[in-house]
């Protein structure tokens, strides 16, 4: 039980404000509270406590965040999408044959759910933050870059084998780009 004092005078500021038999207690409260031991002042000291213990979680995670919030990284979810696959995989690679494929298949199709959900989301947000060409802007970029080298270069042979070549790569970018997105798929 905590020590329980008595004030030494009636206007003490830290005396108890409980009632006991129709007076107000005699005793002082527990610090950081109104109440004495007796009248709930260890159950307030503790819920000051944990409160506070509360309170220095909160200014830790807020001080996390801020910190985070200035990381480019934090805009990406490419290690989100990576642990989703580990978490895929390592199911998959627990089935060993067509029963556990069953029992497992509705834990599999959530986490693939999930994987696609998180997918969209992340190229929404690289489309957000301008960290992706979509093939218009890629075409018109190109486009720019052609009417640049045929204004700069004067011969007409080499303009054409340079626009060619850009062509070209674009053509292997996106081609290749679809070939990925069949393999993913």
């Amino acid at each position: 039980m905590a020590d329980i004092k008595r004030i030494e005078r009636e206007d003490d500021p830290e005396r108890c404000l409980g009632m006991l038999m129709g007076d107000q207690c005699y005793n002082k409260s527990v610090p950081g509270t109104k109440y004495c031991a007796i009248h709930g002042g260890v159950q307030a000291e503790q819920r000051l406590v944990k409160q506070g213990y509360k309170n220095y979680q909160l200014k830790k995670f807020q001080a996390k965040l801020d910190r985070m919030s200035d990381s480019s990284a934090i805009k990406s979810l490419k290690e989100e999408v990576g642990i989703l696959r580990m978490i895929l995989e390592e199911r998959l690679n627990q089935i060993t044959d067509e029963t556990d494929l069953v029992l497992n298949s509705q834990f599999i199709a959530d986490m693939v759910m999930k994987i696609e959900k998180v997918v969209s989301s992340m190229t929404k947000l690289d489309m957000q933050l301008g960290q992706m060409l979509d093939k218009q802007a890629l075409l018109q970029m190109a486009a720019g870059l052609s009417t640049i080298i045929t204004e700069e270069l004067k011969d007409p042979i080499l303009v054409e084998t340079v626009i060619n070549k850009i062509g070209d790569l674009i053509t292997a970018t996106f081609v290749d780009k679809d070939l990925d997105d069949d393999d993913e798929a």
